[in-house]
Formats: C-alpha cells, sequence, structure tokens
C-alpha cells in the first residue's frame, strides 16, 4: 500500500482549521505539516516542510511568509471586523443602547425626565427626608420611564450618596458585550454630564416656581410687622418700591441667562453632536473604530459642558449664577424678607459672571472656530447688565 494509502485522518478540529482556509494551496500545505506533526510527534519541525517547498537561501524568509501569508491573514481579519460591526450595529442594536443612555443621562426624553426632575427638585431642598433616598428615588425614575419605555424603565435605577445634586447619580444595567462600549467610565463620564445638566434645570425649575407678586408680598409682610410694632425698618437702603422692582428684574436677568444657557447645552451640545455621533458609526470598519468614535463622542460632550479642568473658571462662573436662581427661590419659600444688603450682593455676583463668561467666550471665538459656542457668545454679549 502506497504512502497516500497509509495517510491518517486528521480529527475533526484540525480538519475545520484546514477548510477555513480560503486559499487551497495553503489548504493542502498545512494538511500535510498537521499530518505530520500528528503522526510524529517528536519530528524536528524543520523536517516538517514538504520536500519541494525547501525556502530559497537568496529570499528573506520573513518576506516569503508575509507574502504568502498575509492576504489570507488580512481577509480573515476584514471578514472577522465586519462581522463584529454588524453584531453591535445590528444584532445588540448599539445606536438604540446608545439612545437609552441620552434619553436617561442627557435627558432628551425631555418629559418623561422633565417629570422626574420636577419631583426631585423639591426633595432636594429637604436633605433630611427619607423620602429622598435610592429606593424612593429609583421607584420614582422608573415610573416617569415606563409610560414610554415599559422595556429598559427597569435597567435604570438611582442612587443617592450624598446631599444635593453632586451626591445623585443614575445607573443604567446593560448585558455584555455592550459593556465594553459603555464601560463603567464612561458611564461615571455621562454621570457627570447628567448632574451638571441637572444643575442647569434645577436653577430654571427655581425661577419658575417663584411668582413675581411673592416678592412683593414678602416685602409687604415685613413691612406691616414692622409698622404694627412701632419699630424702625433696619432696612432703609432702598424704598420698598424699588427694592421689589429690583428683585423681579434680577429675576427676569436670572429666567433670561439660564433659558439661554439651557438652550445651548440642549441644542447646540447635546443634539448636534449627536448627529456627528450617528455619522461616525455608520463610517466603523471595526470594533477599534466603534469605541473611538463613541469616546471622541463623549468627551466632546463632556468638554463642551465646561466640564474639562482647563474650562473650570467658565464653569464656575455658571455654577455661580445657577445658584443664585436656587438661593433666590429658597429665599422667596422661607417666608422672611429679603435683605437690601442680599440683594446688592447677589446683582453684584450675576453682573461680575455675565460679563466674564461674555469677554471670555468672545476671546476663544475670535482666536479660533468654535461654531457650537458662537450663538451662546452672541447672546450673553448682547444682554450683559450695565
Amino acid at each position: 500500500m502506497g504512502k497516500e494509502g497509509s495517510k491518517q485522518p486528521l480529527d475533526a478540529e484540525l480538519a475545520a482549521i484546514v477548510a477555513s482556509c480560503d486559499c487551497p494551496y495553503l489548504a493542502l500545505a498545512l494538511e500535510e505539516v498537521l499530518v505530520a506533526a500528528t503522526e510524529q510527534p517528536a519530528t524536528p519541525a524543520s523536517s516538517l516542510l514538504l520536500p519541494h517547498a525547501r525556502p530559497d537561501p537568496l529570499l528573506p524568509l520573513d518576506r516569503v511568509l508575509r507574502r504568502a501569508v498575509a492576504p489570507v491573514l488580512h481577509r480573515r481579519y476584514t471578514a472577522a471586523c465586519s462581522t463584529l460591526v454588524t453584531l453591535f450595529l445590528q444584532d445588540l442594536r448599539l445606536e438604540a443602547a446608545l439612545a437609552r443612555a441620552r434619553r436617561l443621562f442627557f435627558m432628551e426624553a425631555g418629559d418623561l425626565m422633565h417629570s422626574f426632575c420636577s419631583q426631585l427638585f423639591p426633595l432636594l431642598e429637604e436633605e433630611g427626608e427619607e423620602a429622598a433616598d435610592s429606593s424612593s428615588l429609583t421607584l420614582l425614575l422608573q415610573d416617569c420611564l415606563a409610560g414610554r419605555f415599559p422595556a429598559w424603565a427597569e435597567h435604570c435605577s438611582v442612587e443617592r450618596a450624598g446631599p444635593g445634586l453632586q451626591g445623585i447619580h443614575l445607573h443604567l444595567r446593560l448585558n455584555w458585550p455592550l459593556t465594553f462600549v459603555l464601560t463603567q467610565a464612561n458611564l461615571a463620564t455621562y454621570n457627570a454630564v447628567f448632574q451638571f445638566l441637572a444643575g442647569v434645570k434645577r436653577s430654571l425649575w427655581a425661577l419658575q416656581a417663584i411668582r413675581p407678586t411673592r416678592l412683593a408680598e414678602l416685602e409687604e409682610e415685613q413691612d406691616l410687622a414692622t409698622s404694627s410694632l412701632a419699630l424702625p425698618s433696619q432696612d432703609t437702603s432702598l424704598p420698598l418700591a424699588g427694592k421689589q422692582h429690583r428683585l423681579q428684574l434680577l429675576r427676569s436677568w436670572l429666567l433670561y441667562f439660564t433659558t439661554t444657557v439651557h438652550g445651548y447645552f440642549m441644542s447646540r451640545v447635546v443634539h448636534s453632536t449627536e448627529l456627528e455621533l450617528r455619522a461616525g458609526l455608520g463610517e466603523a470598519r471595526d470594533l477599534d473604530m466603534i469605541l473611538a468614535v463613541h469616546q471622541e463622542y463623549l468627551d466632546r460632550i463632556h468638554d463642551r459642558c465646561f466640564l474639562h479642568p482647563s474650562a473650570g473658571m467658565l464653569r464656575e462662573a455658571v455654577v455661580m449664577v445657577l445658584g443664585l436662581g436656587v438661593e433666590l427661590h429658597q429665599a422667596t419659600t422661607s417666608s422672611l424678607p429679603i435683605h437690601t444688603r442680599t440683594l446688592l450682593a447677589w446683582e453684584e455676583r450675576y453682573v461680575r459672571c455675565h460679563t466674564f463668561l461674555a469677554s471670555t467666550l468672545q476671546a476663544m471665538t475670535s482666536r479660533r472656530k468654535l461654531p457650537h459656542l458662537e450663538g451662546l457668545t452672541v447672546a450673553l454679549l448682547h444682554s450683559c447688565p450695565s
């Protein structure tokens, strides 16, 4: 019996490796090497070369192997990358998962997250209340989302780890392998953006909750109290009518500023950057490109919300003005009169922050092209308080 008749068949695993080769010549060579290695395990590797395939000593061996094997490996690599892209974008519906994260953390589900925030913000005013713990806030969030997104509302939860908005952390449970894209580090960045945007919405909510007539009522109640007790007023810096007017004017300034900033972040940052993300994912050819596109998108959102360390002064100025809205709201709900000294301090702080932001953004947009900031810059420049 000839040599061909004595050849032992390969087992199923090795036969599958041979069958996966696109090149028939490479498959034949690989089969003979595997058969020889299986029949003679102690044979040196050099003796497993095919007799008619002795390498030319005049040619570098790495160049020969690269020319012979590289095209096959490249085809297999390209096919594997295409399969991964299809898996994430079509089978796992990555874009839907990212849209879910945007609706939650970036509050693109505007009416649902508005309902959640409208109930959250009053609870933050009462730091000692047990009703504002993690469990109750989780139920509140799930109830708000369940009306439109019942399938994934249960995957969302809230953790309250401290006082104020900085202690509120949202959690989104994802299945593997989507966690390759939405990692814990990325979700931490999503939470940082959420806390900042929620701060903007909280200030807007606080200012809208103030009744202009309430500002006048506080001063009139104090004036009646001092008159009935025949006590001299300790706040005579401004007449009552002038003080009421300036309080209402301050509320109007703050409301305009906060509305402008809110529109900038929700449209020029969140919405516009989402369009860039979609375009990038459409051009992705492998998993590394998907990860890079998402990371670039998240970094851009983070930086445009003034959360980068280099934009710390801009962020502090915005946060300071947002804090004025919350302070004014708390003052009107305390049933105590607002002293002229406090009013003047608020006005000075607002003018200083508004002017700093307008001048700084103007300098930034004049030095380099920043189209996302141009609208905000113009709005602040043309509304600087005198």
